[in-house]
């Protein structure tokens, strides 16, 4: 933990292909360097480049998980590239917390991700849009919440689950439509000032409290 904090001189650093495990906070301070490739044996990274300077980061082909919190408080991050995988039924998670309260604007999220944890993307402030890729399946609690200017989100094909308090206190996003596919989303817009809500063709079950304490609600449209 902490290896390079406060080496403001350091201009680079290159992970070895047999690196599994990266300390917390290990480049906050240094303000060179600004570009970062995690290699695909990474496992162990949660906390990693938080606070860091860090503003393009790609992670290689084959890491199986975005670690937790690896960049959360990342107010310099511009660029993050996921590669896709060949195998798109082994896809990727990112882990809870991974780009929270981030400087991140945009995503591009590849084909083969196949979940988002808890609080992933909570107070990224400038995120505007993001659309799910087909094979996600899951998006975690808090996953969405506090990103005030979300307008726009596209929800999978596959989405079956979207967690607790997902989109409290975006401010943007108004209208919400919810996949049939959809089996869990308790509470999944409680708090949030979304105005209509349109359950999709074939959906079966409204989700229990689903948007419990939004005041800003005003049209509900249910399937025949």
């Amino acid at each position: 933990d902490y290896a390079f904090d406060g080496c403001t001189s350091l201009e680079k650093i290159t992970f070895g292909k047999s690196v599994q495990t990266i300390g917390d906070y290990v480049v906050r301070g240094c303000q060179l360097i600004t570009d970062i490739t995690i290699p695909k044996n990474v496992n162990n990274a949660s906390y990693a480049f938080a606070e860091s300077y860090v503003e393009n980061v790609v992670f290689e082909e084959g890491i199986k998980r975005i670690p937790d919190s690896i960049f959360r408080n990342s107010q310099h991050l511009n660029s993050v590239v996921i590669p896709e995988k060949e195998d798109t039924l082994d896809g990727y998670i990112i882990g809870d917390y991974a780009f929270a309260n981030s400087s991140l604007l945009k995503i591009k999220l590849p084909e083969s991700l196949t979940g988002i944890e808890d609080g992933a993307f909570s107070d990224c402030k400038g995120l505007e849009t993001i659309s799910l890729p087909d094979n996600i399946r899951s998006i975690g609690d808090y996953c969405f919440s506090g990103c005030k200017n979300l307008s726009a989100i596209y929800f999978s094909k596959s989405l079956q689950t979207i967690g607790d308090y997902c989109f409290r206190n975006c401010e943007e996003i108004k209208t919400m439509t919810i996949p049939s596919t959809v089996k869990n989303a308790n509470y999944a817009f409680a708090d949030s000032c979304i105005e209509t809500l349109i359950f999709a063709d074939n959906t079966v079950t409204v989700p229990y409290g689903i948007a419990i304490g939004n005041t800003h609600l005003k049209k509900v449209y249910l399937p025949e």
